[in-house]
């Protein structure tokens, strides 16, 4: 405990030195000092709010900082999603200041609003997958066109935040994962083409990543799964994550009901197209594997990797012999 006293003071500080520095802040105070937040799995998330500063700086912010690992580019990248995506009136908080010097806090960061409220499972559970649908194919409605300009503008390639770019790195597993090496390949030779539709797909669209506030959603957090693809597969990705965590997540409703609720609320926004469902299910439960495999708790329990292993199998015919089980 005193350990992370110190650590907060010395954020604190540093915080102060460099909203002096870089962003013309004249006070030297807090109303709000640095406050580790929960949620974040690879970041560290401080809330705070500055004292005697001007009416941008004046609101309840938050402090998000990359890991070390992370290349500095990170923190560039989300912010240009976030922002985008927060100009054409979907709840993205704004990123007020980008930090790419890893001198500063341990890693690049980012500034941003903080956004009130509490998780749609905690604010909304009778609603929870109505809401969730709803607010998922209105994310699917937005022309990506802007985003994918920023993107550039800032030299992203386009392969870095498609669909390509992510089965790659899973392929890229398979040496170190060998028990993984026949579903990767039949990942790689059942690969949809890039359909004509393209959206905004948040990669982790779930619950605990909405926050509501009287009612309305607030903020829709984590956009580090970003990409710029088919809207099926973040469909497919959400009831995974419905369908495995369902017992967490709204115990007293089946995961049969649950999905059926919120693709229907999805569905009376935006047009599914569920050709590809499967193969994106299967990509996201190997996903999931591979995730628990390098250290995501969520996904190493024994009952979370027997649903993975055999919706991987149904799906494709491939048995899947995971070294736990």
């Amino acid at each position: 405990m005193v350990a992370d006293a110190h650590a907060a003071d010395d954020i604190a500080d540093r915080l102060i030195a460099y909203l002096q520095a870089e962003a013309g802040y004249s006070g030297s105070g807090y109303v709000v000092p640095p406050t580790t937040l929960t949620g974040g799995f690879e970041t560290r998330l401080y809330h705070f709010q500055l004292a005697g500063a001007g009416q941008e700086l004046s609101i309840p912010l938050v402090l998000r900082i990359f890991p070390p690992a992370q290349p500095a580019q990170r923190a560039v990248w989300e912010c240009s999603v976030q922002n985008c995506i927060a100009e054409q009136g979907y709840p993205a908080p704004r990123v007020l200041f980008t930090g790419t010097d890893p001198a500063i806090f341990g890693g690049s960061f980012l500034v941003m609003q903080y956004a009130p409220g509490d998780t749609l499972l905690v604010a909304e559970p009778d609603r929870t997958p109505e809401i969730l649908g709803a607010a998922h194919a209105l994310l699917h409605q937005i022309d990506p066109a802007p985003l994918i300009d920023a993107l550039h503008s800032r030299g992203f390639d386009r392969k870095r935040f498609g669909f390509e770019s992510r089965l790659a790195w899973l392929y890229g597993m398979r040496d170190r994962y060998p028990w993984l090496s026949a579903v990767l390949q039949w990942l790689m030779d059942s690969a949809p083409p890039e359909p004509h539709r393209l959206s905004i797909c948040h990669g982790d669209f779930h619950p605990l990543n909405i926050l509501m506030q009287e009612g309305d959603i607030s903020a829709v957090l984590d956009w580090s799964g970003f990409s710029i693809a088919d809207p099926v597969m973040d469909v497919a990705f959400t009831m995974v994550i419905l369908s495995v965590a369902a017992s967490m997540l709204l115990p007293q409703e089946s995961s049969e009901k649950l999905l059926s609720r919120y693709r229907t609320a999805y569905e009376q926004v935006y047009a599914l197209d569920a050709v590809n469902l499967d193969y994106y299910r299967t990509l996201r439960c190997v996903m999931a594997l591979v995730e628990g495999a390098e250290g995501q708790e969520v996904w190493t329990r024994p009952p979370v990797l027997v649903q993975l292993t055999d919706i991987v199998s149904s799906n494709t015919g491939v048995s899947v012999h995971h070294p736990q089980l």
